[in-house]
């Protein structure tokens, strides 16, 4: 079968969409304004996927997770245990290369429980998008991410 020079390209652009994904991340207006709306999600306890609602458009066409957003929630909703939020304390804001800015926060729960929870920003093209979530509440996620190194093992 012989396909003609037009069909290869119409199927070889069609394949570089796909490959590259398939949805167009929208770019951060404002970093300020977004962490003002994520963290309020989260002081109102991660109710009515707020989070992932407000994180996913802007996720970054590269991390090629669409339910990233939504597993983080999923995380911090079990890790809630029906417990409220106490308060969302800022640690870092990192910018490197005025390219990739990271900014971490220490979530205390009702009970005095703590988790970390990380936003990496990107700038590709003077457009900032999310290009890594993360989120734990072990000591070592939480010391990793805060770049505290643990002098002693208590025994």
């Amino acid at each position: 079968m012989k396909v003609s020079k037009f069909s290869k390209v119409v199927c070889l652009s069609f394949g570089l969409m796909i490959g590259e994904g398939a949805f167009a991340a929208e770019k951060i207006v404002d970093k300020d304004l977004l962490e003002k709306n994520y963290i309020s999600c989260l002081v109102g306890g991660v109710k009515n996927n707020c989070l992932s609602t407000t994180l996913i458009s802007h996720l970054d066409d590269r991390v090629k997770n669409d339910d990233l957003a939504a597993k983080m929630e999923g995380f911090l909703v079990k890790w809630l245990e029906g417990k409220s939020v106490y308060a969302v304390h800022p640690a870092d804001k990192i910018t490197k290369a005025s390219v990739y800015e990271n900014r971490s926060y220490i979530v205390e729960r009702s009970d005095g429980a703590f988790l970390g929870f990380y936003v990496g920003f990107i700038k590709t093209k003077n457009e900032w998008h999310i290009y890594d979530l993360q989120t734990g509440y072990s000591d070592a996620f939480i010391r990793g991410m805060l770049g505290m190194q643990r002098f002693y093992s208590p025994q």
